[in-house]
């Protein structure tokens, strides 16, 4: 326990992963941002919930990133358009967050997406590559993972 930090005991007969009850308690407690680390390793069922998290948070008014060594997942949706300041030479994935993404453009990037629909089953928007310092991704419907390596 670090001095200053508050901790909060939870039984281990829970029926919430720690990573919900920390994005839940953030949000009960006004917090803006939230930076989620230790989601990516471990059993591939809590990845996958840890990855949901993104989108409960951003139900829950709360702006959330995956953060973990080399790498960061981002939700974005058609609410507002997802900007960032990557190293050029990177890999930027777009992968559909639902069955579909609809993107109206992408900026910085290698291979420019305009008026593209991913399907969930499709790998069009995985291992783009950064061009660009300021990449930008605009949705025009559903919501995608934007996964920015290195």
């Amino acid at each position: 326990i670090y001095s200053g930090v508050k901790s909060i005991k939870y039984p281990a007969d829970k029926d919430m992963t720690d990573g919900e009850i920390c994005v839940r308690y953030a949000a009960a407690e006004g917090f803006g941002d939230v930076v989620i680390y230790g989601a990516l390793g471990g059993r591939q069922d809590h990845v996958e919930g840890n990855i949901a998290l993104l989108y409960l948070a951003k139900r829950l008014g709360i702006k959330a990133v995956i953060k973990d060594k080399d790498i960061e997942i981002h939700y974005a949706d058609n609410s507002r358009s997802f900007f960032a300041t990557v190293k050029k030479n990177i890999f930027v994935s777009i992968v559909p967050f639902f069955s579909f993404v609809h993107i109206i453009k992408t900026t910085g990037l290698k291979y420019p997406l305009i008026d593209a629909r991913i399907e969930k089953y499709s790998s069009l928007g995985i291992s783009n590559v950064a061009v660009d310092e300021k990449i930008s991704v605009e949705i025009k419907k559903s919501a995608a993972l934007i996964i920015v390596n290195g």
